[in-house]
């Protein structure tokens, strides 16, 4: 769930786009912040997405440092990611 339009549509119907895990075992903020789309990261983060995920040693932030966007760093460490 990696849209923005998608995450909002599925946290109006009472779904959490916040807990829900790929087949990869990976949250929908870490596949945001792996293919670097902030919009949707806030929207996640603002519903209660955990900063924390990680998945065999790979973190949301590790993702975000892994693509070199500094928008997401910047976004991930105000909320707390380190």
């Amino acid at each position: 769930m990696s849209d923005r339009t998608e995450c909002e549509t599925a946290a109006g119907e009472g779904r959490q786009p916040t807990e829900a895990r790929t087949n990869g075992n990976f949250t929908a903020l870490m596949l945001a912040a792996n293919e670097g789309k902030t919009g949707v990261m806030k929207l996640l983060l603002e519903k209660g997405a955990n900063i924390d995920a990680s998945y065999d040693g790979i973190t949301v932030l590790s993702l975000a440092e892994k693509n070199d966007n500094p928008r997401l760093r910047k976004l991930l460490r105000a909320h707390g990611a380190h």
